[in-house]
């Protein structure tokens, strides 16, 4: 794990987004899952805004990976329901600024709902597999289940995918998209960590073992519970 204690110290909070500081422990703990799981891949997330969560995802990586942004940036009409305004130049001036050099960074332009199928491979083929997926692009519907199947279909295995804006009243797309997912595909994911505004899902295999070191984390925390969320067991912070 490179520095990502720093990071969180100072570069978190220079970096403009809406991410809880309380989320690290949890990072931490997936990271650990990973590295005792030998877990192998990429970083990738859907929509970064100026780059606050993707970069400590990427303190979380390994030298060599490939840390993937998929953003409309500038092309804000494909933003539609302005959930967050990115900016390329101030995300590129944050990795500059706070991001961990090992990593390989890449970034592409577009809208994530609109992807041709050969895009899709393609983003599969050149950057992945990835074993974090971050998910805060659009916030309706449609991008909520669009962005699962990509995310589910590029996860490596025992890969963690986090969910931003679950259960937010300002976002129910997100809430509405996800029960959906769960209802109506066959998902390979399972809910497993619901903390600090973020759904985190694994590999329905490596479920129970990162579900049993969150407990033995967090269980003695301050409303830690263990509920039942679409037929899994998910701890929640």
């Amino acid at each position: 794990m490179i520095d990502i204690d720093n990071y969180w110290a100072i570069g978190f909070r220079q970096v403009d987004g809406w991410v809880d500081d309380r989320l690290l422990d949890v990072l931490k703990v997936v990271s650990q899952f990973q590295a005792e799981a030998s877990i192998v891949g990429n970083i990738a997330e859907i929509g970064v805004y100026h780059g606050r969560f993707l970069i400590g995802l990427a303190h979380l990586g390994r030298p060599g990976e490939v840390c993937l942004a998929v953003d409309v940036f500038a092309d804000q009409a494909k933003n539609l329901d302005g959930s967050g305004v990115g900016d390329a130049d101030k995300f590129r001036q944050n990795l500059q600024a706070y991001a961990p050099s090992e990593l390989r960074y890449q970034m592409v332009q577009a809208d994530s709902l609109a992807l041709t199928m050969r895009e899709r491979l393609e983003l599969g083929a050149k950057f992945g597999p990835f074993r974090l997926f971050s998910i805060d692009g659009g916030h309706t519907v449609q991008h909520a289940i669009n962005d699962l199947l990509l995310a589910q279909d590029l996860l490596a295995a025992g890969g963690v995918i986090f969910v931003d804006d679950y259960f937010h009243k300002h976002w129910p797309g997100v809430t509405e998209g996800v029960a959906r997912f769960f209802g109506t595909h066959s998902p390979r994911v399972a809910p497993c960590i619901f903390a600090f505004n973020k759904l985190c899902l694994t590999g329905i295999a490596h479920h129970k073992a990162l579900l049993d070191k969150c407990i033995a984390r967090f269980q003695d925390q301050h409303e830690f519970k263990i509920v039942k969320m679409y037929g899994f067991e998910v701890a929640v912070l």
